[in-house]
């Protein structure tokens, strides 16, 4: 009788209908009939528990394979894919360097940064030194670069592999810019009082430079508190196809920030690392021409530019100041 009643109390817990068979077998001593079936519902309801059990079993391990598969053919695939990008990374640069240091002729330049007198250099070296694997290992954002024939002469239409100037740039001003920028005020004959207003505001200057068409075109839009300065320089000179011999360059009419109707020519120095752009003969400032050079220094980050004016009147001095700009 104990063994039966153990048994009722787990039947609850199995099946409704154990439940209620041993309900009935309370009170009386059940057959052998009645034995068997209680016996058989027993068996068929642990029978379909453990179904139940294993075809959870089975369907989470089948799924979880399924994932772990997904997976390792998602890293198969990625380490097949990088694996193909460096190869052809690799054979691409080789191919680069093969035929840039067999230019033994020609130079390259870097640009180095004096830390005595806070202006950089240009420093000139030899392409088959060492120092060209990375200047030929760098990014091609240049279509025309992507072959082997650089372009020839001193005088590029278009920018150097890797060399883009395009950005927003916020003047870099420190007290001893601001006595170099009077100078040049000076020297462009400007009073006293309207060179305190302009070192005053120059910290304002931000110029947003837009590089086109490998370098052929820069759209510069400087902003300080005077106003607005909007301008295109158009480089020629040589490229891929054709080779620049002489000295006229390309003429482009330009609105100069005094207002001025005058002839601007642009094109890239240092093969193509340096843009260098002329505005000629203003009538202010006792008569000259503008010149600027920009380019890149401390890995892109800082754009220098460069501004000479040359007067045309004899024993005038000549007014110079070098700008340096920070990547907004």
């Amino acid at each position: 009788m104990n063994s039966y009643l153990c048994l009722q109390s787990r039947d609850f817990s199995l099946s409704p209908q154990l439940g209620l068979f041993s309900s009935r077998l309370r009170n009386q001593k059940p057959t052998t009939q009645q034995s068997r079936r209680f016996t058989s519902l027993m068996e068929d309801t642990e029978f379909k528990e453990k179904s139940i059990i294993r075809r959870f079993f089975g369907k989470f391990v089948a799924r979880s394979l399924k994932i772990l598969m997904l997976l390792f053919n998602i890293v198969i695939r990625k380490a097949t894919f990088k694996g193909k990008t460096i190869k052809n990374d690799e054979d691409n640069s080789n191919g680069q360097i093969r035929d840039t240091i067999s230019k033994d002729s020609e130079t390259t330049t870097f640009l180095k940064l004096d830390e005595d007198t806070d202006r950089e250099e240009i420093i000139p070296f030899d392409v088959a030194s060492s120092s060209i694997t990375d200047f030929v290992r760098g990014s091609v954002k240049n279509d025309e670069h992507a072959s082997s024939n650089l372009p020839k002469g001193e005088r590029w239409g278009i920018a150097a592999t890797g060399v883009d100037l395009t950005g927003k740039w916020k003047i870099i001003v420190t007290d001893d810019f601001k006595v170099k920028y009077d100078k040049y005020l000076l020297n462009l004959g400007q009073p006293a009082l309207v060179r305190k207003v302009a070192v005053s505001i120059v910290e304002m200057t931000i110029e947003n430079i837009t590089q086109l068409d490998n370098g052929r075109e820069l759209y510069i839009k400087g902003k300080n508190l005077r106003g607005i300065w909007e301008r295109s320089l158009i480089a020629s000179g040589s490229d891929n196809k054709n080779t620049f011999t002489g000295k006229e360059h390309l003429k482009t009419e330009i609105v100069t920030a005094d207002s001025e109707n005058l002839m601007a020519e642009a094109w890239w120095d240092r093969n193509g690392s340096v843009h260098n752009s002329w505005i000629r003969d203003t009538k202010k400032y006792g008569g000259g021409d503008f010149e600027s050079k920009r380019y890149l220094v401390d890995d892109g980050n800082i754009l220098m530019c460069e501004s000479k004016f040359h007067p045309n009147k004899p024993g005038q001095e000549m007014a110079e100041i070098a700008w340096k700009f920070d990547r907004v």
